[in-house]
């Protein structure tokens, strides 16, 4: 059966599946563990009172694990960023504020982030054991937090449609501290690698745009929470050493240098 391919992950692809949904079938490696941890997360989060797609049931198609999800027209917020007539500085307000929504969520049964932290980094082959400690102990030390996080929340994960801005791709999400949430994201926009269909003379405007963007994103998330700068720096330390394994090369000497650097001044 024949589907159009509209996106690719780590865990699965992505096809328009008719008028109503989309279909995100599994890759083989994927355990089943892993697949219903994906529904159970689904199923929990569109009660919150949050735009997400809504989640349409678990079947296999062409022998292979699929779930079923609400399919919402319209463009991703990222693209909307390249628009001629955009307004960043409402573009990343509306960012932030919807960042800052999910957050007011608590006590989600979902994961604890720190527990969730601790497993990745324990495991990371991109850094040597004694920063890997360093890492681990400064973890310890950080709020636990009651905040529904999402973990990948970033501008082509926001769709913005006739009915609202919604937001997709919810399998990492956990329950902890939203400075978390926000350090990750702030990494987003640190990153320079971009999907190989760039055009290699569009990615430094592409970057520079994305940063700009994420320095706005920033000052109105301190804005909405009453501080003049984010205090996430020892997040955005921990956050690296969990994504840098799963990072593209462009990005992991990006992520080293915050790690790095952090731990020569301390």
């Amino acid at each position: 059966m024949e589907f159009e391919k509209i996106g690719l992950g780590a865990t699965a692809d992505v096809y328009r599946y008719n008028e109503k949904n989309i279909i995100k079938i599994f890759h083989e490696n994927i355990s089943e563990a892993e697949i219903a941890k994906e529904c159970k997360i689904n199923k929990t989060i569109q009660g919150l009172g949050i735009n997400v797609p809504l989640f349409g049931g678990r079947t296999i198609i062409d022998g292979k694990q699929t779930i079923i999800m609400e399919y919402i027209k319209g463009k991703s917020m990222f693209h909307k960023m390249f628009e001629p007539d955009v307004d960043l500085i409402k573009l990343a307000n509306d960012f932030a504020q919807l960042h800052y929504t999910i957050h007011k969520c608590k006590n989600i049964p979902l994961e604890a982030s720190k527990t969730k932290l601790e497993k990745h980094i324990a495991y990371s082959e991109e850094l040597e054991p004694y920063i890997l400690d360093k890492v681990l102990r400064l973890l310890d030390t950080l709020p636990d937090g009651s905040s529904l996080c999402h973990n990948d929340f970033h501008p082509d994960n926001i769709i913005v449609s006739a009915k609202g801005l919604y937001i997709i791709d919810w399998c990492d999400s956990s329950c902890g501290d939203p400075l978390a949430d926000v350090a990750r994201t702030s990494l987003v926009f640190d990153c320079v690698a971009l999907p190989d269909d760039v055009p290699k003379d569009m990615r430094d405007s592409i970057n520079q745009a994305r940063k700009y963007f994420g320095t706005l994103y920033e000052a109105a998330y301190a804005n909405l929470i009453g501080v003049d700068t984010l205090p996430i720096m020892q997040w955005k330390v921990v956050e690296a050493a969990h994504r840098i394994n799963c990072e593209a090369e462009e990005n992991k000497p990006i992520f080293k240098k915050i790690i790095y650097d952090y731990f020569d001044v301390i």
